[in-house]
């Protein structure tokens, strides 16, 4: 399974049990995020930050909710319910150097001989172009 910050409206690869990521919620899963909650039983609802959701499935099959969840936050034992989750390393550093070779992004020969207003701006200087 796929780990990293997708950010957005991606696709999550893990799903956890309400019951699982409870127990988890401050070891395991503490740099995990859920964006995706799925009612499995009639009276499905998780409780975050207080509050409580309610994931009330019909004759037809589960009912979701589409929303940011940080597992922490969770306030009480999920019911009926699993979670569509990923791990987010969101503070970490970028890597992946684009051309290993430079030292700048503007030493590179796509750039000679233009000025400075016309090349691209890279963040993360040092060779490292993130």
């Amino acid at each position: 399974m796929a780990g990293g910050n997708y950010g957005g409206n991606s696709l999550p690869t893990t799903p956890i049990s309400g019951n699982t990521l409870w127990s988890g919620r401050l070891t395991t899963y503490a740099n995990w995020e859920c964006t995706k909650i799925v009612g499995t039983q009639a009276t499905a609802n998780f409780t975050y930050e207080g509050t409580v959701y309610h994931v009330n499935t019909s004759a037809a099959g589960n009912s979701s909710i589409d929303m940011l969840i940080i597992p922490n936050k969770l306030s009480a034992i999920p019911y009926g319910v699993w979670f569509a989750c990923y791990e987010c390393g969101c503070d970490g550093a970028m890597t992946g150097n684009t051309d290993s070779n430079v030292s700048s992004a503007y030493n590179n020969s796509f750039y000679s001989g233009r000025t400075p207003i016309q090349q691209v701006t890279f963040l993360g200087m040092g060779g490292n172009q993130n």
